[in-house]
């Protein structure tokens, strides 16, 4: 009976002991960003990659505590800043299947077809934007993608050109519109 009980109680002492210190890793997370901040995130990759490790380290330690979605947005917006798209929209899609309720849910929607379109994988980009808008139609972003939506993958040179085109035009009727006023 007595080496039941040590025994229990050694199984326990090893389970926590493999398990991280939430608050010593969340002081090792806010100190990385702050050191992080100083620097351009590009030219020390390395820094970046060990603050998304830590931001996984503790989602995976503590799916459950509610820093866990907004550590996992901050590790998308880093690896998407480092280049590693596809991390990226894999952090994204962790917290929409796993913190559907999570605050800014919407956002990370937007932000898979932003991190598409960055990575000109246009085709997915215009479906994560659509699926954004059938979701969130009122969402602060989301007049501004119904805009925007119709020129994702246009070539530079040619939207440039739209662009000069739409501000021609509006010379033009600004120009009727004070001829008439006259």
């Amino acid at each position: 009976m007595k080496a039941r009980i040590l025994l229990c109680a050694i199984l326990v002492l090893v389970i926590s002991a493999c398990k991280p210190d939430r608050n010593k890793l969340i002081e090792t997370i806010n100190q990385e960003q702050a050191d992080l901040l100083m620097t351009d995130i590009t030219a020390d990759d390395e820094k970046a990659q060990n603050l998304v490790k830590h931001f996984i380290e503790f989602v995976d330690a503590f799916p459950k505590d509610s820093l866990a979605p907004q550590y996992l947005m901050h590790a998308a917006e880093f690896s998407s800043q480092m280049g590693n798209t596809d991390e990226a929209i894999e952090y994204l899609d962790r917290i929409i299947s796993d913190y559907e309720n999570y605050e800014d849910i919407a956002l990370c929607y937007f932000l898979k077809g932003h991190f598409y379109d960055i990575d000109e994988r246009y085709d997915d980009a215009i479906l994560a934007y659509n699926t954004y808008l059938n979701l969130f139609p009122d969402h602060y972003l989301a007049e501004s993608t119904r805009k925007m939506l119709p020129y994702v993958g246009m070539p530079s040179e040619e939207l440039l050109e739209l662009v000069q085109e739409q501000a021609n035009a509006n010379e033009m009727n600004n120009k009727t519109t004070e001829k008439t006023s006259k």
